[in-house]
């Protein structure tokens, strides 16, 4: 009796597993023949299943690895069952542009499911229903128009004026300071204290606070959602993927936030930042767990992609002695005193403004494509059936020759005008608008006003008060190589001996 229960039973599991097989095996040649995107270029086992985007995803190098894909097959490209990459500049406006007429705007799709184990996000970044997105955009609007930016060049002046002299203090050492943190610190700083009115303190100690490794670590897991949910079976093995414990993190970030948002909620304050005008209008009716989520949205968003930019930036200036001269120069020339320096006057210095174009395109703090949902029109010319989850790669385009005159150089001088004494006529044919940092149409990022402002003000006053020399490494880094790709840019030290001019 026992035998046949012992015989059944193996006949069951071995029927069940040979069902599973043959499933596996009809859906992959489907996929591979059968799909709607099978006349798509890729490699065979991207379209075969998810497997290819999931570990090239989560192996930290998945913008490298599209620009390859795109060398090879072309300017669309098929990386999993239902995904296309695009490699055009003309793919921006498709994918991304405001609805026009007889075109419907591309909605965002699964992948904006970003809450704590795959739920709906409240964050306005992640919000997929177009009306809804608009509202959240609207009710944050007046913290990002020109009065306030006004307003919070004050914060930032105050935190960058404190950073220098902590430079002035401690960057002239043999070893130099360590510039990934040291930007990380101070763009986190200013954000903490534009959105919950305090400084997480990290550039007045010279040290991060902890909340900073834990929200980096958070953007960095936060890529596994994904993963799960297009192959949920490898939430039983962690190990297969890069990182465990995504919603400890990401729990932990939004408590933090939380906090916050309550004691910012309560100040009496009269200061401007971005929830003065939200806790003055007493008509609003907005949850705690709302807010949490757009101000947790904005000090990720307005502090690691600007950190990022000036990370790399300052990367290419060190190992491109000719535009760190040329930036200097116009720097010193255009002030008498640091303090003249501030948000209105750096807009008129071509050089600096082109060194900030040129590192956002060569090295963009968002580098994969942000998905959005097909709806059957044409992208770059091709005809995408209906529910196909499309982007464009804005590290490839960006690094295209198609594009770009010396794609890999860093070359500021292709953003100057014409009549510029730097303009070089090899850079005539360059099509800038393949360079989209912070995207475009109704979805692109809200506040470029804010991180351009930072921008200009942290260039020019590094290069104002201080000579940079790329030290304990960084004269011989390779950048390309030693970044991963984890949702968002994972960056090397990056250490800068800085002397201080003296006047």
């Amino acid at each position: 009796m026992a035998s046949v229960i012992i015989n059944n039973i193996i006949f069951t599991f071995t029927a069940a597993v040979m069902l599973g097989v043959l499933y596996v095996l009809i859906k992959v040649v489907h996929n591979i023949y059968f799909h709607p995107l099978s006349n798509f270029p890729g490699p065979k086992w991207a379209a075969a299943s998810n497997l290819f985007y999931v570990f090239g995803w989560t192996g930290g190098r998945w913008a490298f690895v599209l620009e390859d894909l795109h060398k090879k097959y072309g300017p669309v490209v098929r990386f999993a069952p239902n995904d296309l990459d695009f490699a055009t500049a003309e793919s921006y406006q498709d994918i991304y542009g405001t609805a026009t007429k007889g075109r419907k705007q591309f909605l965002k799709g699964d992948w904006y499911n970003q809450g704590p184990g795959g739920t709906r996000s409240l964050v306005m970044s992640n919000e997929r229903d177009p009306v809804k997105h608009h509202d959240a955009k609207k009710l944050l609007a007046p913290a990002f128009s020109s009065s306030a930016l006004r307003a919070q060049t004050v914060f930032v002046l105050k935190y960058v004026n404190m950073w220098v002299e902590q430079i002035k203090k401690r960057g002239n050492t043999g070893k130099g300071i360590n510039m990934e943190e040291w930007y990380n610190w101070l763009t986190f700083d200013i954000i903490g204290d534009l959105a919950f009115g305090e400084s997480f303190g990290a550039v007045e100690n010279a040290q991060g606070h902890e909340w900073v490794p834990t929200i980096k670590r958070g953007i960095a897991e936060g890529q596994l959602t994904d993963v799960y949910r297009r192959v949920p079976l490898l939430r039983y093995f962690p190990w297969l993927v890069r990182g465990r414990r995504t919603a400890t993190h990401r729990l932990a970030n939004s408590k933090r936030s939380r906090d916050l948002v309550q004691r910012r909620l309560k100040s009496c304050t009269e200061r401007e930042d971005f929830f003065s005008h939200i806790i003055k209008d007493k008509d609003l009716d907005l949850s705690l767990m709302y807010l949490t989520g757009q101000a947790n949205m904005l000090v990720i968003a307005g502090s690691e992609t600007v950190a990022t930019f000036l990370a790399g930036t300052t990367f290419y200036l060190l190992h491109n002695p000719r535009a760190l001269e040329r930036l200097t120069q116009e720097v010193r020339s255009a002030y008498e005193s640091s303090s003249d320096i501030n948000g209105d006057t750096t807009q008129p210095l071509p050089y600096l403004n082109a060194v900030i174009s040129e590192g956002l395109r060569i090295f963009p703090p968002v580098p994969a494509g942000l998905p959005r949902v097909s709806t059957g029109d044409t992208i770059s010319g091709y005809s995408v059936p209906a529910g196909t989850s499309v982007t464009s790669s804005f590290w490839t385009t960006s690094h295209s020759s198609q594009y770009f005159t010396s794609p890999r150089s860093f070359c500021p001088e292709r953003w100057l005008a014409h009549d510029h004494a730097f303009w070089e006529d090899r850079f005539a044919d360059d099509v800038k608008d393949a360079s989209r940092p912070f995207s475009i149409g109704p979805r692109a990022c809200i506040g470029i006003s804010l991180a351009e402002l930072e921008m200009r003000i942290i260039l020019a006053r590094l290069a104002w008060e201080f000579d940079w020399e790329g030290v304990n490494g960084t004269e011989v880094l390779n950048w390309e190589e030693s970044v991963k790709m984890l949702l968002l840019w994972q960056k090397p030290e990056l250490w800068v001996r800085f002397k201080e001019l003296r006047r």
